[in-house]
């Protein structure tokens, strides 16, 4: 990550929402976890990718990392999402990364559970959960859930293991560069976040007004 993109994106991004004529609110920001968070979140259209990042790291006064499909990771693009923390969901290291940085606080994370937009708002089909995807309906996935176990699980083992037996925690963390001597964290977290829009046709509004 390159903290320099990473904080003239932001900047731009500021100036970008000041200038726009969109009205942000943020509700129950203020009851936020302390810890390691993944912030899971629905995927409307392309524009949370870039605000939401931004405005996450803003609350946490911290970076925000997140997921993004693959075929978006060549030529400059590719370069630049590098740059500001976007992880291929295919790149080999993801899930070592994620738990690393949830592990040591470096950053937080935003996942979007089904990789990919998703216009229907229904998520209940015959009493199950469900989504539609692509290629028809299928139950919501768990790789956001299953990363923030791992890492709690590989947490509280540290915290147990700290004082009494540090050079098995040490073997514990030599996959995730961690090492024993570093303070182990207070929880790790998933933060469900809903997305919404008002209207949601803005071409209504347009042609109204």
């Amino acid at each position: 990550m390159n903290l320099f993109a990473y904080r003239t994106t932001s900047f731009a991004l500021k100036v970008l929402t000041a200038f726009s004529r969109a009205r942000i609110n943020l509700h129950n920001s203020e009851d936020l976890p302390a810890g390691g968070t993944i912030f899971v979140i629905n995927h409307f259209t392309r524009l949370e990718t870039l605000l939401l990042p931004y405005h996450i790291s803003k609350l946490l006064d911290k970076p925000v990392w997140s997921l993004a499909s693959d075929e978006f990771f060549s030529g400059l693009t590719g370069r630049y999402l590098d740059q500001v923390g976007a992880v291929s969901v295919k790149d080999p290291e993801r899930d070592n990364l994620i738990i690393k940085s949830l592990l040591n606080e470096n950053a937080a994370w935003i996942i979007f559970p089904e990789g990919l937009m998703v216009k229907n708002r229904k998520v209940v089909e015959h009493g199950n959960f469900m989504i539609a995807g692509d290629e028809g309906w299928h139950p919501p996935h768990t790789g956001a859930a299953a990363l923030a176990l791992r890492a709690e699980i590989l947490r509280q083992r540290w915290a147990a293991l700290k004082d009494s037996d540090p050079e098995s925690v040490n073997e514990l963390l030599a996959g995730f560069d961690l090492s024993a001597t570093v303070e182990t964290i207070e929880s790790i977290n998933i933060v469900p976040v809903n997305v919404t829009y008002y209207p949601l046709r803005p071409a209504d509004k347009l042609l109204r007004g």
